[in-house]
């Protein structure tokens, strides 16, 4: 059984009503804080509470120890490879420029990496994309 809204629309004036009921939704979601959710919904807070189980934590110990390979692409450019994909370092004399990063418990190995690039400071970060485990 499909939901109404996803039915056919047999009218204009019904497609532009059902439009901005689900715009208006957004907005009104934006415009409560979270706190208010939370008091509504008991079981998201008690799920907030729960500690990691011990997978997760082996997992991301696991993923922590994978070594990083260092390979050089050009003059001041360098491919670092590790847990979680690739990251790509552009070592400039104003800074380094990283393209992605690593899981978050890669994080000292990733550092050490661009330490080891040269002196000068990292200056900017791109993620090409989002995982809630990555570094920030």
């Amino acid at each position: 059984m499909t939901p109404k809204f996803f039915e056919k629309q047999s009218a204009r004036r019904e497609m532009l009503r059902n439009s901005a009921a689900f715009a208006g939704s957004a907005l009104l979601a934006q415009l409560f804080p979270a706190s208010l959710l939370n008091a509504g919904v008991p079981a998201l807070r008690q799920q907030a509470a729960t500690p990691p189980t011990d997978s997760l934590v082996l997992m991301r110990a696991q993923m922590g120890n994978v070594p990083i390979q260092s390979q050089p692409l050009a003059e001041n450019l360098t491919l670092l490879s590790g847990p979680g994909g690739n990251v790509v370092v552009l070592n400039g004399p104003d800074g380094k420029i990283v393209v992605d990063t690593f899981l978050m418990p890669a994080w000292p190995k990733l550092k050490e990496n661009l330490d080891g690039l040269g002196n000068a400071p990292l200056k900017t970060v791109i993620d090409t994309h989002w995982h809630v485990d990555h570094n920030r």
